[in-house]
């Protein structure tokens, strides 16, 4: 599972889409933020699984 989240490492993360591969949470993330959005709102994506989260993917 590929997490969309918002304020990626701080206080107050947010999980906001969930998806079952990398490309449709980045393309789904690219069309619903601007490039300033992105910035500023810390929009990350990260993995999850049976063992844990992580944004080193």
């Amino acid at each position: 599972m590929y997490i969309v989240v918002e304020n990626a490492g701080y206080v107050g993360e947010r999980d906001v889409k969930y998806h079952t591969t990398l490309q449709l949470a980045y393309s789904w993330a690219r069309n619903n933020y601007s490039d300033t959005e992105l910035d500023t709102l810390h929009v990350a994506i990260c993995r999850e699984d049976k063992n844990g989260r992580t944004y080193e993917i």
